[in-house]
């Protein structure tokens, strides 16, 4: 069941990368019933690996600092299962919701077709996220949601610090991000990056190593990261380029194992709406979207690490 209906979400997301209006209110009505119902159909599938730590960890209220220090999640779900839903599947898709309201909503901010919403719920980073490491694809859609608000305004001191600390409460390692948000000056923020990599090193020490199959795929990740800064840079987005750069080969220093594959997801996925919007700098829109599509799409059936997830039911 979950194989088909993700089959039926590529089909989808490769329809939609014929479209090239920005997203409209049926659109976004279209899109979040579309989404929404294949979550339904991935919380109802089962629970796989550090989901079920998920179910278990929602069924009490704990004061141990490893869950206050990211409340948002912990916390959260915690009170909404005990005083609201009752249920483990609910309570997720409570969740779900949200990040799908964010990222529509981050999607028209960016001014972006239809396209970008379903390709940032099937390219692998985001599938492992919600199939998996749930926090940090939480996390993620706050940031793409905060890039998404940078993108049509320039918020008041109070708006870019609620930016910032909302994806920080939920995942802590989503301080990376907090320089280029909060920051203006070029300058400045990168010496704040510099900064921040420090206190990256610490929350980063309490992390799992890998979700591959047993493959080190770091530098592959490192040449594929270095290789869309070089392309959001073409594409005008040299502030972004340029982070994006130095936070890759910074943390690829730091963290040469597995667990650079977790700050590689969460670059790429905050990567996403800059692809999509460099794809104006070429003439053939949907070749490039398509090409994208394959590349970020794809690999969840091709790899094990992921094919697994809709195949494995685990109790």
């Amino acid at each position: 069941m979950e194989l088909v209906a993700f089959i039926t979400l590529l089909s989808i997301t490769f329809l939609t990368s014929f479209t090239k209006k920005t997203i409209s209110k049926k659109a976004s009505f279209f899109s979040f019933c579309i989404l929404f119902l294949w979550m339904v159909v991935v919380r109802y599938s089962g629970f796989d690996s550090d989901i079920i730590s998920y179910a278990i960890s929602m069924q009490w209220l704990s004061s141990s600092f490893y869950y206050i220090k990211e409340p948002l999640y912990w916390l959260g779900s915690a009170y909404i299962y005990n005083y609201i839903t009752h249920s483990v599947e609910l309570t997720l898709l409570v969740y779900d919701a949200l990040c799908i309201l964010l990222i529509i909503q981050a999607c028209k901010n960016f001014k972006l077709p239809v396209f970008f919403v379903f390709l940032y719920y099937s390219c692998f980073p985001s599938f492992l996220g919600y199939e998996n490491v749930l926090r940090q694809f939480i996390a993620s859609c706050f940031v793409v949601y905060a890039l998404s608000v940078l993108y049509v305004m320039k918020p008041k001191i109070k708006r870019l610090f609620l930016l910032t600390i909302l994806p920080f409460l939920t995942h802590n390692v989503t301080i990376l991000f907090a320089p280029i948000i909060f920051f203006r000056k070029k300058a400045i923020w990168i010496i704040s990056l510099l900064f921040i990599f420090i206190l990256m090193y610490f929350f980063a020490s309490q992390k799992s190593a890998s979700f591959s199959d047993g493959r080190n795929l770091t530098f592959i990740y490192v040449v594929f990261l270095s290789g869309v800064a070089f392309y959001l840079y073409l594409a005008n987005f040299k502030d972004f380029a340029t982070f994006l750069l130095i936070a890759s080969i910074v943390l690829f220093a730091m963290f040469p194992d597995g667990r650079f594959e977790r700050f590689a997801m969460l670059l790429i996925q905050a990567s996403s709406p800059f692809i999509c919007l460099g794809m104006r700098i070429f003439k053939r829109k949907v070749f490039i979207k398509m090409a994208t599509f394959f590349l970020l799409s794809i690999p969840v059936l091709l790899f094990s690490s992921t094919y697994n997830f809709l195949l494995d039911t685990l109790q």
